[in-house]
């Protein structure tokens, strides 16, 4: 009988459903670099294009934005890239005049100072600041804001209450346009298309509105601003992704009071789900710095995205609609 069940549910196509379990990475901590006071930022590509990813980082006590280099063989060798970058919070990395090779961009609390290096090619930077005047700057960003095939710098300033861009002209001069100057403690600013509708949007956190929020662009670089949550306790840090595969982007944020990492998904209509995971300790500062002793993973159960961290996981409804 049991022989004739297979093979009826073979004829009309079903198949017995069979339990997933997603696999849990395990990751192995290698330390790049050990003396590195008050490491704030990192960020990961190939700055001398030798196809290996070597690590760019900032260092709010040594004031410092520096490179690693990777001999092929995840052997890393340091070197500074600036040492006087006071109270360096956030570091990126891109090729900001076109000429093919990875240039630095960076933001200094302590200079109130956006700034980028730009790479000879052989890995010699000269420092060329785009704002001096943009008080506490702790996030900076890259991208194509406005479309027009060069690469434009946003930032959000802490004692500006500010997110802003500066487009890029074609040469490296940069004008300043201001995306919303009463963000409280801007802390993060990230740019993808959530909608999408082919332009680029813009992402922020604020610690002291406990807000992640987006602002939509219309296509001629204005903004309207859109929130995602207002009740994630001193927001810290923003990032964007199609994190459950479903063809529309995502968000994650960092929650420094909450101790939280929160994934708001993108329902495209009216509603999302936030997925939490807590930690005990000290609250996220950075979504890009993630313990190495904590891996986590993404899961689709019963078409809920879960993520794991190891610990409590736990979801609530939250609206938000790309």
């Amino acid at each position: 009988m049991k022989a004739r069940w297979l093979l009826l549910m073979s004829v009309l196509g079903l198949t017995l459903a069979t339990p997933v379990y997603a696999a849990t990475p395990v990751f192995t901590e290698h330390t790049i670099g050990s003396q590195f006071t008050e490491a704030h930022s990192v960020y990961a590509i190939d700055v001398d294009g030798d196809t290996d990813v070597d690590i760019v980082g900032a260092a709010w006590g040594d004031n410092e934005i520096a490179w690693w280099e990777n001999d092929g063989s995840q052997n890393f060798t340091k070197h500074t890239i600036d040492a006087d970058f006071k109270k360096a919070g956030s570091v990126h990395a891109i090729d900001v005049d076109g000429d093919t090779d990875v240039d630095i961009v960076g933001a200094a609390w302590g200079d109130n100072e956006i700034a980028w290096w730009e790479n000879d090619g052989t890995q010699s930077f000269t420092k060329h600041t785009i704002d001096a005047d943009f008080k506490q700057a702790l996030s900076v960003y890259a991208i194509d804001v406005d479309a027009d095939t060069d690469v434009d710098i946003l930032g959000a300033a802490e004692g500006d209450d500010e997110i802003a861009w500066w487009e890029n002209h074609g040469s490296q001069n940069f004008t300043k346009h201001v995306i919303d100057a009463t963000f409280k403690k801007a802390r993060s600013v990230y740019a993808i298309d959530v909608e999408p509708d082919g332009d680029i949007d813009v992402l922020g956190a604020a610690k002291d509105d406990n807000e992640i929020a987006w602002w939509e662009n219309d296509g001629g670089q204005n903004f309207t601003k859109h929130t995602i949550a207002t009740s994630f306790n001193e927001a810290q840090s923003v990032y964007s992704t199609d994190v459950d595969g479903d063809g529309d982007v995502d968000v994650l944020g960092a929650s420094h009071g909450q101790d939280e990492i929160a994934l708001f998904e993108n329902s495209g209509h009216t509603t999302a789900i936030e997925l939490v995971s807590f930690s005990a300790g000290r609250g996220p500062e950075h979504l890009s710095e993630p313990g190495l002793n904590s891996p986590w993973s993404i899961a689709m159960l019963s078409g809920l995205s879960v993520a794991c961290l190891g610990g409590l996981v736990a979801w609530r409804r939250k609206g938000f609609a790309g």
